[in-house]
């Protein structure tokens, strides 16, 4: 199982630092300004998120933390922990015991770029939301607290497939364009632990040429 830490309140996995301020207020392709405290502490202001209908997700199945660093204490972040698909509290010692992992939801740059320029009013409003901002970011990957059983059943060869409703996304694992299984996760506050941005670049016709990759320290 791949671990994870947790330094001056960045979420660090395999070498790169990720976002943990405001986490319980993100969900995948969310989309808003980037905000930067005296303290130095940075984070995403979140204006709206965007429809996932069909949309590929990629995924990390079972992180865990490295408990020699990890305390409870840095899990502590003012809001209660909860796993997305558990409607009860979890503990840090639920980490501990490996009864709940983290699932890193990711979207391919490619696939941002499809569904903020898909000529939808949804993504018309986004991008020009985008265009106009003064510190646009997008979110492209989310760590989320699942239960160890969810993260099995989805750790399965296939495509993930994502439908969006109120609150949450109903995951598809699918193998050969038929659905192998379906899974039910509830974004509310708690759910997301961690999370990375991007900085959308615009050419001069106003069309996101490419997308910048932002960490924690940057800007």
């Amino acid at each position: 199982m791949q671990t994870a830490k947790i330094k001056n309140r960045a979420f660090i996995f395999n070498n790169i630092r990720y976002f943990t301020t405001q986490a319980e207020n993100i969900s995948l392709a969310a989309y808003g300004e980037k905000i930067r405290r005296m303290t130095g502490v940075s984070y995403v202001l979140v204006e709206r998120a965007m429809n996932l209908d069909g949309v590929e997700i990629d995924r990390v199945d079972a992180i865990t933390f490295d408990f020699r660093s990890v305390r409870k204490a840095d899990l502590e972040f003012g809001v209660p922990l909860k796993a997305a698909d558990i409607s009860a509290g979890i503990s840090f010692e639920d980490f501990r015991s490996r009864n709940v992992v983290l699932l890193k939801l990711s979207l391919k740059t490619g696939i941002l770029k499809d569904v903020f320029t898909a000529g939808t009013p949804e993504s018309s409003r986004a991008l020009e939301y985008l265009r106009t901002a003064k510190t646009p970011r997008v979110v492209n990957h989310v760590f989320v607290v699942v239960s160890a059983a969810l993260a099995n059943r989805l750790n399965a060869r296939g495509d993930l497939n994502a439908t969006s409703r109120a609150g949450g996304i109903d995951l598809h694992t699918k193998v050969g364009g038929e659905i192998q299984s379906e899974s039910t996760m509830e974004l509310s506050k708690g759910t997301v632990l961690a999370y990375g941005m991007l900085r959308p670049m615009f050419g001069e016709g106003g069309e996101i040429v490419r997308f910048v990759p932002d960490h924690p320290g940057i800007g």
